[in-house]
Order: structure tokens, then C-alpha cells, then sequence
């Protein structure tokens, strides 16, 4: 039944991300909407503070979807959660992550961190062209 619940939770946030962006309220909803089934009772998940219940995966693919849109400075507070939350999990979803807060920052002119977490996420997932040309861009610019 856990997958339920991953499942829901991945749906809300592709269709929150579907119409118009992944907002803190929107975040909320979804984790306060969200239940919890254990052992044929349904109990409603408690209140937490905004995308405490989302998993890493759900915050890249939604600061993904932002970087696509154009909006950078809405990705980089989403995508700096997961990776807070996939950090050291040494999964592929922990690299993209790692690559993309990199891209967003450098998108908006922050250079802090961003070739350490391109060394981490080539560490990861092996060497990528798109990674190569990020770092030779940050190496001018930071």
C-alpha cells in the first residue's frame, strides 16, 4: 500500500506542475491531502510545513519542469529541498538533481556550489557532455 501513496503524491505534483507551477501552498495541499493507509484504516497524514512530505524525486521533477519553463529563480529553492533530501542516497535521481541546481544557479548568476555539485553529479552518473559544458562555463564566470 506504500506505493499508494507515492503514486498519489507523484500525480498531485505532475498535475500541479501541469497547470502553472509548484507553489509552497500547492506543496502543502498535496502533503496535507495525502493519506496514509495502515492496515485497512485510512488516517489523514498530519500537517506538516510545506513539501515536508514530498520526496527528492517530486521536488527535481518539479524544479525540472520550472527550469523547462524558463523560471530559474523558482527552480532553485525546489530543487536545493531535494537535494537536501536525496543527499548521500548515491542514487541516479540524486545526480540530476545535483546537475540541475547547479544549471539553475548559474542560470541566475549564483556560482556558490555549482562546480563542486557538477563534480558530484559527474561522480554519480558518469561522464556527460552537458555536464563538461556547464563547468566550462562556470570555471569563466565563477
Amino acid at each position: 500500500m506504500h506505493w499508494l501513496v507515492g503514486v498519489a503524491l507523484l500525480a498531485a505534483a505532475a498535475a500541479l506542475v501541469h497547470r502553472g507551477g509548484w507553489t509552497e501552498r500547492a506543496q502543502q495541499v498535496a502533503a496535507d491531502k495525502l493519506t496514509v493507509h495502515t492496515g485497512g484504516a485510512v488516517a489523514k497524514r498530519p500537517k506538516t510545513t510545506a513539501s515536508a512530505g514530498v520526496s527528492g524525486a517530486v521536488l527535481n521533477d518539479a524544479g525540472f519542469a520550472r527550469i523547462r519553463a524558463g523560471d530559474y529563480r523558482g527552480a532553485v529553492p525546489l530543487l536545493e529541498r531535494a537535494v537536501q533530501r536525496l543527499a548521500g542516497s548515491g542514487s541516479i535521481v540524486d545526480a540530476y538533481a545535483l546537475y540541475n541546481l547547479a544549471r539553475a544557479r548559474f542560470a541566475v548568476g549564483r556560482c556558490d556550489g555549482v562546480l563542486s555539485m557538477l563534480d558530484r553529479s559527474e561522480a554519480r552518473q558518469g561522464h556527460r557532455a552537458e555536464i563538461d559544458h556547464l563547468r566550462k562555463l562556470a570555471r569563466r564566470r565563477c
